[in-house]
């Protein structure tokens, strides 16, 4: 591009004329402004007043423009040299220096075709100077920190004077974030690259290690009438409130008891370090029993137990931090390295200390460890939890330094119980549950007379499910008294159907749950499925559980003598679990008991079990009771309950149970062949 500039002469007389000039700093020297002559490709300044000497000592000529008046490495985002390119005027207004706002002039002039320059000329403006100080002089006196920044350079432009008295190397023109943070690049909370426009704001809370002190920061962008802009920020003292509401946390994230970080602590960190993705062990240790404990020692002398055992613990491990108490009797243990791993494992190998242990106590809990590996089985701290305590609950399993473990095989097994849970849940009239029937016999004659309903679970997926496996998740999730329900009324059904075609009664026991009999409408259903099917109410037998005695004597007994009123007969299903005493089976109004299978599982081969069986069946005999001996399966058996005057057998000896249609071609087959045997 051929430079030419065509200057209008003030004076008329001169006219138009081409000029050609060499710059004279002498020259430049008269002008009141700041001027100086600048390489208009290169940015060098090639020629200065003395005015710009005096503002800017490190001038020297050469220097790049944006290197003497803003210590940048590179040009500003805002240039008048590009115009002055193009042959333009213009001017633009800008900070120089801090506090010290100028118009510049950009004026382009050449020197040769081949060299473009650019006079710049910078006129004081008096009126930003005066409200900065104005801003100077509100902000000096605030009790708080206040400062400015120049957004693009990070240079401080303002400090007021309760920051400076506190921090004397915060001053005009060094960086932000060396002064406040003694840092080579700025902060990583910093709120300048949020803040765009003028007015915008942001809200930090940061603690300043230099002040020693939480300080509540308000940053505010400010653009001014040169167009040039500034942050400016504001810093309380919130020191106090800050250490407050961290005591406070402390103790909402602390177990005042055993000086332990609590569950709410444990969710928290365990949600806190997913993000690093690291490999880690997390342990669970439980105190079994421990109620008893409690019961017969006191709970004083059981929660000084715990204290000592806790303290034995961070001993041993090392790291109270990684030690929390998760629940009433359980804590957990977040192992990061091989070294807490072995610290584990011989806390497993040895969970009592000796000093507990030499206390000569009537008994001591039995102490269990658990262990997953995260994230492999698990990353949210709710199902860690879970898998863990799903460990303690199941049987077997490997252990490993007196730790059982998480194991591949217990997803497919979570998985199961998840699968039964649904099923569970279903409408139990389409998800697959159905109602057998065993014959119970008579043993004197060998002959059926009796049956009990049994609830049976298939799926096509998982195959049939064991009453084992089903029964107790019905009892957890409350869906129980639904199918003790569906087997009342099936039973019942049964019956009714037999009674309209005109077939010979059976009599049919139907087992009840603890949480079914106790429920407040269980006499009505009883009562109105007896009306609803229209049946003979002593052919309606209930079973219930000899634990279900001990729960609540006096309100059992009340609902139980409605329900004989109504016809219906009782007996103790699995009788001789552990669980029942004796001098309440006299005020029981039952008929029978049923022996429990694990009477008879020892009975050929024990003497032992063989006396046992023989007393209870004395105690009830003399008690007017009848007995069932359920689980027979082996002609020995068979012939010792004969021998020792049981009245009734059930189990596969005689007949495994049966579906309805079986159960109904059975009682057809037997009730044929009696008929037959008393033809003559």
């Amino acid at each position: 591009m051929k430079w030419e500039l065509k200057q209008e002469q003030e004076e008329e007389s001169m006219g138009e004329q081409e000029i050609k000039t060499v710059w004279n700093e002498q020259l430049l020297d008269l002008l009141n402004e700041m001027v100086y002559i600048v390489d208009a490709t290169e940015h060098r300044v090639m020629a200065a007043n003395q005015r710009i000497k005096e503002q800017f000592p490190e001038y020297q000529k050469g220097i790049k423009c944006y290197e003497l008046f803003y210590g940048k490495s590179e040009p500003c985002a805002v240039c008048g040299l590009e115009k002055a390119l193009a042959g333009e005027r213009t001017t633009i207004q800008k900070e120089i220096a801090p506090g010290k706002m100028v118009e510049v002039g950009f004026q382009p002039w050449y020197q040769d075709e081949e060299q473009p320059f650019c006079i710049c000329t910078a006129t004081d403006l008096p009126s930003v100077v005066d409200s900065s100080k104005i801003v100077a002089h509100v902000l000096n006196g605030i009790h708080a920190a206040a400062y400015a920044i120049n957004p693009e350079t990070y240079r401080v432009t303002f400090v007021n004077e309760y920051l400076q008295s506190m921090l004397p190397e915060m001053k005009r023109g060094v960086v932000c974030y060396r002064a406040l943070m003694n840092q080579d690049k700025p902060c990583r909370n910093c709120p300048m690259p949020h803040l765009k426009q003028s007015g915008d704001t942001y809200n930090m809370e940061v603690y300043m290690e230099k002040l020693q002190k939480y300080l509540n920061i308000d940053a505010v962008y400010v653009e001014h009438q040169d167009k040039q802009s500034s942050v400016i920020f504001t810093g309380y003292d919130v020191t106090k409130r800050v250490e407050h509401e961290q005591h406070l946390n402390r103790i909402a994230y602390l177990d005042m008891l055993l000086n332990l970080k609590n569950q709410q602590a444990f969710m928290r960190d365990v949600q806190a370090s997913q993000e690093e993705n690291r490999s880690r062990t997390i342990y669970m240790v439980r105190l079994r029993n421990f109620s008893n404990f409690n019961l017969v020692l006191g709970r004083k002398v059981g929660d000084s137990f715990l204290k000592e055992l806790a303290e034995y613990y961070v001993e041993i491990y090392g790291n109270r931090d990684k030690m929390y108490r998760i629940g009433g009797v359980k804590l957990a243990l977040i192992a990061d390295t091989p070294e807490e791993r072995e610290a584990v494992e011989k806390l497993a190998a040895h969970p009592i200390p000796a000093q507990l242990g030499h206390k000569n106590l009537l008994f001591q809990p039995e102490i269990e460890f658990v262990g997953i590996e995260v994230p492999r089985f698990a990353k949210e701290a709710e199902q860690i939890i879970h898998n863990l305590e799903y460990v303690l609950n199941r049987e077997g399993g490997e252990l490993r330094g007196n730790i059982r473990y998480f194991e591949e095989r217990d997803i497919a097994q979570m998985e199961r119980k998840n699968k039964i849970v649904t099923l569970v849940k279903s409408d139990v009239h389409t998800s697959g549950f159905q109602v057998y029937y065993q014959p119970i016999y008579s043993v004197a004659d060998r002959k059926f007379c009796k049956s009990e309903a049994l609830l049976r679970l298939y799926d096509q997926e998982l195959g049939w499910i064991s009453p084992a496996e089903f029964i107790p998740i019905a009892e957890a999730n409350g869906t129980i008294g639904v199918l003790g329900k569906f087997v009342l009324e099936q039973a019942a059904r049964v019956l009714a159907q037999r009674k309209k075609e005109g077939k010979p009664e059976v009599q049919i026991n139907v087992n009840v749950s603890a949480v079914q009999f106790l429920s407040e409408d269980f006499y009505q259903t009883v009562a109105q499925t007896i009306q609803t099917y229209q049946i003979p109410s002593h052919l309606l037998h209930l079973e219930i559980t000899e634990s279900m005695m001990m729960s609540s004597f006096e309100s059992i007994i009340h609902v139980m003598g409605k329900i004989i009123q109504l016809g219906v007969e009782f007996s103790i299903d699995d009788f001789g679990t552990g669980y029942s005493s004796l001098s309440y089976l006299g005020a029981l109004p039952i008929q029978g008991i049923k022996l429990d299978r694990s009477f008879l599982e020892h009975v050929v081969h024990s003497d032992i079990h063989m006396m046992i069986v023989n007393n209870v069946m004395k105690f009830a005999k003399d008690l007017g009771f009848q007995i069932v001996a359920e689980g027979v399966e082996e002609v020995e058996q068979f012939e010792i309950l004969k021998r020792l005057g049981c009245d009734y057998i059930q189990g596969y000896f005689f007949s495994k149970p049966l579906p309805e249609e079986e159960f109904d071609l059975f009682l057809q087959q037997h009730y044929q062949f009696e008929l037959h045997k008393q033809t003559p």
